[in-house]
């Protein structure tokens, strides 16, 4: 009779220790992890149009219930979310140190009833991560939302990357945007009356902002690049490196970058063998770097002409370039929470003395995650905000034409 008595008292135990945990668990779901996105920018009319057309500035941003932590973010992108098929055609684009650069193109020619005039379709450029291509979900989801708006869409990969063989013995840098300018005037030279819409990640973000920085006041970029939108872009390479080097990020993060880094190398290594004795490093080094600070150490900086990784660090932070000179519309998605690009490297401040700047934050979304939904694998406050951005842009340029 007791034993009865006990079990009996121990499974009510059980069962609401069970209901309590959860209720507590949704409780602070519902009351710390949702909430409207913020933003940031300075009073004016970027602004203005910003939170007139965009939507997610009036919702809740709803991480998904179960996996709404940075980590759970960054990495359920990667593993959960869906990759939509699309019709690619890929062009390959001949550097002038004799490197090549693919060009994977969705042209939207067939039943385009938005855009049936190919000539004054716009095109998004998109500029994946720092190991992202064609391939990555989140490249494949903005892609398909550029396609159903009706805009031409081309990726631009990185040297080495999207299955593109190197031809010299260079890849890519956070600072060094030559490629995004033969790229840029690539496309302006073969569609001189396309509106172009840049869409940045991480990396790409970097290169971008630094390239505009550079250009935009001496106007020597090209005149129908309208706009951009970065996700997840670190904003400081020092703090950026110092977090990854954290015992967890390192572990989840900074070994496999620098592990596909290493493997891109490999996997072009003749081109490293027969030029290795002009190279400024013994390509063994590098293969030996085991994080990511260390592989720019060895190869990244010394490939363009810097004298150690912390030149290289303090030249590609954009907290240290003149953000106020950039002139095209320019808006920012950032998690508080990315472990890529911790929330105090983020220069609010230099971004509001720009009216043509602006800022979207979250509480949560990891790097690159911004994951919704129960599923994850379907479309997130990134392709939402993709296509109220860009379609008030869009409405913009044909007002003032």
């Amino acid at each position: 009779m007791l034993t009865c008595i006990y079990d009996s008292f121990s499974k009510w135990d059980y069962t609401h220790v069970a209901s309590a945990l959860t209720c507590s668990y949704f409780l602070y779901y519902f009351y710390k992890v949702v909430h409207r996105p913020e933003l940031v920018a300075a009073e004016g009319p970027f602004k203005n149009i910003l939170r007139e057309n965009l939507h997610v500035l009036k919702e809740n941003f709803w991480p998904t219930f179960w996996a709404f932590t940075k980590h759970h973010q960054t990495i359920c992108r990667v593993v959960f979310k869906s990759k939509p098929v699309l019709p690619y055609v890929r062009e390959t684009v001949q550097t002038k140190d004799q490197g090549q650069i693919s060009l994977d193109w969705v042209c939207n020619d067939e039943n385009n009833k938005l855009y049936p005039d190919a000539e004054t379709r716009p095109t998004v450029v998109v500029m994946p991560g720092i190991t992202g291509c064609y391939d990555a979900s989140y490249v494949r989801h903005i892609v398909k939302e550029a396609q159903d708006l009706g805009y031409r869409s081309l990726v631009f990969n990185n040297r080495g990357l999207g299955k593109t063989e190197l031809k010299t013995p260079r890849t890519f840098c956070a600072c060094n945007a030559e490629d995004l300018e033969l790229v840029l005037g690539h496309v302006t030279k073969k569609l001189p009356n396309s509106p172009i819409y840049i869409f940045a990640v991480s990396l790409g973000g970097v290169i971008l902002t630094n390239y505009l920085s550079r250009h935009s006041a001496q106007g020597d970029f090209p005149t129908n690049v309208k706009a951009a939108l970065v996700v997840s872009a670190p904003w400081c390479s020092f703090r950026t490196t110092d977090s990854l080097e954290e015992p967890v990020n390192w572990f989840l993060y900074n070994r496999w970058i620098v592990n596909k880094l290493k493997e891109l190398l490999r996997a072009n290594i003749q081109v490293f063998e027969e030029e290795h004795t002009t190279l400024p490093y013994d390509i063994n080094d590098v293969l030996n770097a085991s994080s990511i600070r260390e592989f720019d150490e060895a190869f990244t900086s010394k490939t363009f002409g810097f004298p150690s990784h912390k030149e290289y660090y303090t030249e590609s932070s954009l907290v240290l370039k003149p953000l106020e000179k950039i002139q095209i519309p320019m808006l920012y998605l950032n998690a508080r929470d990315d472990p890529f690009a911790p929330a105090e490297s983020i220069p609010l401040e230099s971004i509001k003395k720009n009216p043509n700047m602006a800022i979207i934050l979250t509480d949560y979304g990891g790097h690159i995650g911004f994951v919704e939904g129960p599923f994850v694998r379907g479309r997130s406050i990134v392709e939402r905000l993709f296509n109220q951005y860009f379609s008030s842009i869009s409405k913009m340029d044909q007002k003032t034409k």
